[in-house]
């Protein structure tokens, strides 16, 4: 998104509304350039951050998580999608001009982090414009480590003094918008029946819509399928992808 551009002008230059059916192949409109059809592509740009004391998190982990997400969502909807790689397409937290640019990001982490006074200013402004943030806390459940989770919930009031990440209600559209997920994110099935309590979905009402999910239930991991844990939710939770990139498009 370009200044002054909101996420629904975004989408109105797109065909990223069309998400009912399968994607089918059509030809360039005449007049419209490669650059100009690329920019009115969805994009799953990864997020770069810093962790605690400023130091690396394992930001980048599984590119081929995000990967068969967007294979996912290629093969149910019409939602046109960015020809950019993975690396082309992750947005660092310094990147203001990217950010302004970028109307979807995924962070997915372990540690604790806190942003600056600087970045605060960044993230509420891609918040106010329009964008959508999607968290997924891959290591949640292990005993002494909520600190992801915790670091998120900590830093939004801070990013928007006055709001907070509250709990999602099952009954949510962003459950129900393309596939039925009546139990919000799948957790693994030896991790479920203690951590799904502990770590209900987050998310931040703001402008009138759903503007942040966060999860704790490593939904990133289960879309890489790299062991039989991952593997067993794999369909809920690429269902779960799926709905939220259809929410944040069409809101």
């Amino acid at each position: 998104m370009r200044d002054g551009q909101t996420r629904r002008r975004f989408l109105a230059t797109s065909a990223a509304c069309a998400v009912a059916g399968v994607r089918s192949a059509h030809p360039q409109p005449s007049g419209i350039t490669a650059d100009q059809e690329e920019a009115g592509a969805f994009s799953l740009s990864r997020f770069k951050f810093i962790g605690g004391r400023r130091a690396q998190d394992n930001w980048d982990v599984e590119p081929r998580g995000d990967e068969n997400l967007l294979r996912r969502v290629r093969e149910v909807t019409n939602i046109r999608l960015t020809e950019r790689t993975w690396a082309e397409r992750v947005v660092h937290i310094d990147d203001s001009e990217r950010m302004k640019a970028t109307p979807f990001l995924f962070m997915t982490g372990e540690v604790d982090f806190k942003f600056t006074p600087g970045e605060r200013e960044i993230m509420a402004e891609f918040l106010r414009r329009g964008g959508f943030l999607l968290a997924d806390d891959c290591i949640a459940n292990v005993p002494m480590q909520r600190y992801f989770y915790d670091a998120l919930r900590r830093e939004v009031p801070l990013i928007l003094p006055g709001h907070q990440l509250e709990p999602i209600r099952n009954d949510h559209e962003i459950y129900h918008c393309f596939y039925d997920i009546p139990n919000g994110a799948p957790w693994w099935p030896n991790h479920e029946i203690n951590a799904r309590p502990r770590f209900p979905d987050l998310g931040l009402e703001f402008d009138g819509r759903l503007a942040i999910f966060l999860t704790a239930a490593d939904i990133h991991c289960s879309w890489t399928q790299r062991h039989a844990a991952a593997r067993a939710v794999f369909e809920e939770a690429v269902q779960l992808g799926t709905n939220i990139i259809i929410y944040a498009l069409s809101h």
